[in-house]
């Protein structure tokens, strides 16, 4: 719900104050110069003190303009913040084991998903084409499978020819940690451990999202980064 700005917050705000000054002036000097035109002898001295005022303010709000609409944009000009991806370690079905600290340094795409979650099927191919695009020494792409049944988890991952790593996580322990229960869901690290994206659920733009995040991520030397689809 929007809120209507009370005074002191309008008197806080240094450009509206010195406007709203310069607009009563303006007035003022309107006035008097209406009285100049029939009582000149009267009204000359207080026309001539209120052209200066307003000529001065006039100036500083010029200057302010030019500040607010010829400087860099806050968004180009301040770095982005990003919250730390939570601490975890990841056994997959393989063998390997990954942690925030191993994978320091690298791009990581974790998947949340079920085989029996319809969304997480049909997210399936564009899980491939990232994991085929973006493979490489800088970026590690991790399923981790919420299914109940683990013999179904390694049946679907075998038949389907997930290459990628894949933990078993059926309590849904590091979803937890991410604080997701949706699936899928999808979180995107950066190489100093940032979370850059924590996406829950499965749209038409979570592949061209996902991506963009990721060369984001990877940095604009990387050859990966100049890559299209």
């Amino acid at each position: 719900m929007s809120m209507i700005p009370s005074p002191a917050a309008v008197l806080i705000d240094g450009p509206m104050t010195l406007y709203l000054v310069w607009v009563a002036f303006s007035l003022a000097l309107v006035i008097v110069a209406g009285i100049w035109v029939f009582r000149p002898a009267v009204a000359a001295a207080p026309l001539k003190r209120l052209g200066v005022v307003w000529l001065v303010l006039t100036m500083a709000m010029g200057l302010v303009t030019w500040r607010v609409f010829s400087g860099e944009r806050p968004s180009a000009t301040r770095e982005r913040r990003f919250v730390m991806a939570p601490d975890f370690s990841i056994r997959s079905v393989d063998g390997p084991t990954f942690s925030t600290v191993s994978l320091r340094g690298k791009v990581v795409l974790i998947d949340f998903w079920a085989s029996w979650c319809g969304p997480c099927r049909e997210a399936l191919p564009d899980m491939f084409r990232l994991y085929k695009e973006f493979k490489s020494p800088r970026f590690v792409m991790i399923g981790v499978s919420e299914d109940e049944d683990q013999t179904k988890f390694e049946n679907f991952v075998a038949q389907q020819g997930m290459r990628w790593p894949e933990d078993w996580d059926p309590e849904g322990q590091l979803a937890a940690r991410f604080s997701t229960q949706a699936l899928p869901s999808y979180a995107v690290i950066d190489a100093h451990g940032h979370l850059r994206l924590m996406q829950k659920g499965y749209d038409n733009g979570t592949y061209a999202r996902i991506r963009q995040v990721i060369i984001d991520a990877l940095g604009p030397g990387s050859r990966l980064a100049d890559a299209h689809p």
